[in-house]
């Protein structure tokens, strides 16, 4: 510690809503309930990624879920990593334990580390959504606009952006703080620009990106049940013509998306004008499917985003609600609360993927008995 300034620590004034043994049992309870799906995460991200690789990634919707994936496994490592940390903080707050390094430092670093896979989630989501409702809207041009390789260039100008925000680590110096042993502890100290720097983040990231993807995505999603409706009356309408067999919820195979493509039923061998009919009965069942899997992962989004939402409205209503405010403790548990949703909304992407995916789930059992085979 010789190669740092020494300083004395400031004493904050106390919250009046939440005492530190309060403070400490709710960090801990939410560090518990966080665990948990972000273990299971980090299992099925990693289980998506070998299963889409090993699937064809020669469409949209296949490599928007393919690089949702690899951001969902960075979003719930980032919080394992900030558990770890959750756990140093309470040991402090409750058993004087002391390390030379402050851990509320190191939650910030993995915090915002978090929040950048968050952004790109977000981002992938937000993405894959639209993508989805230009196939609704522009049927006839959707290929032509939104090609495999497009959506890849999309993607990479969606995520390098996002890492630029850890550069302003570089405007943080390391300084030495006396605390109440009359021992020194290491923490950060910013400068100006980084102060800059962090204030625009948050305006990009809460009213911009989170903000503006739930009206997104939320829209998106209306033009997607829309579609579901009309597909669905044409089917049954098609059906009751008794132009075309009675299909499965399955699909076999998809040409055109993760969904797959082809009805179960098979299509009777008819006149020209009734096969038209199956082959059109066939495109609705078909994308039906795959709208019905994207829309299920863009309201998954929306519904576990609502308490981000609602603190960044907080944060805008009560400036008490701020890191340096009157209520910072208080904050911090309401913003545990978020992350327990946010590993949730990163963690259960599979059960999609499996229901509405019959090329994912064909490959992720053969996968699985190859693995098992190898054992």
């Amino acid at each position: 510690m010789d190669d740092v300034t020494v300083q004395t620590s400031p004493r904050p004034e106390p919250e009046p809503l939440l005492n530190m043994d309060q403070y400490g049992t709710a960090l801990m309870i939410i560090a518990i309930l966080t665990t948990v799906p972000s273990l299971f995460g980090l299992a099925s991200n990693i289980l998506n990624i070998c299963v889409f690789s090993r699937m064809r990634l020669s469409h949209t919707v296949t490599i928007s879920c393919f690089a949702l994936s690899i951001s969902d496994l960075g979003t719930v490592v980032a919080l394992l990593m900030l558990n770890v940390n959750v756990v140093f903080i309470v040991l402090d707050l409750k058993t004087g334990i002391h390390i030379d390094v402050d851990p509320q430092t190191i939650l910030m670093l993995t915090g915002d580390v978090m929040e950048v896979f968050l952004i790109i989630s977000t981002l992938f989501t937000c993405q894959l959504a639209i993508t989805r409702s230009m196939c609704v809207l522009l049927p006839l041009r959707f290929k032509e606009y939104f090609t495999p390789r497009k959506t890849i260039v999309i993607l990479c100008l969606l995520t390098v952006p996002c890492f630029t925000h850890l550069a302003i680590y570089t405007q943080v110096e390391i300084i030495g703080i006396k605390i109440a042993d009359n021992s020194t502890r290491a923490v950060l100290t910013f400068r100006n620009t980084y102060k800059l720097a962090t204030l625009i983040f948050d305006v990009l990231r809460g009213p911009v990106i989170i903000l503006g993807s739930e009206i997104i995505v939320t829209t998106c999603i209306s033009f997607m049940i829309y579609s579901l409706r009309r597909n669905m009356t044409f089917w049954m309408k098609t059906k009751q013509a008794g132009h075309v067999n009675a299909p499965h919820t399955d699909i076999k195979h998809d040409s055109n998306a993760v969904g797959g493509s082809g009805l179960a039923g098979t299509l009777p061998k008819n006149t020209s004008g009734r096969k038209k009919s199956s082959m059109n009965a066939t495109v609705a069942v078909r994308e039906m499917q795959v709208i019905a899997q994207v829309t299920l992962i863009a309201t998954i989004f929306v519904i576990f985003k609502l308490p981000i939402v609602a603190l960044l409205i907080l944060r805008y209503v009560d400036r008490n609600f701020i890191l340096n405010g009157l209520y910072r403790k208080t904050l911090v548990v309401m913003s545990g609360v978020r992350v327990v949703f946010e590993a949730l909304s990163a963690s259960v992407n599979i059960f999609v993927y499996y229901r509405y995916n019959t090329k994912y789930r064909i490959t992720l059992r053969q996968f699985l008995r190859l693995k098992a085979a190898e054992a």
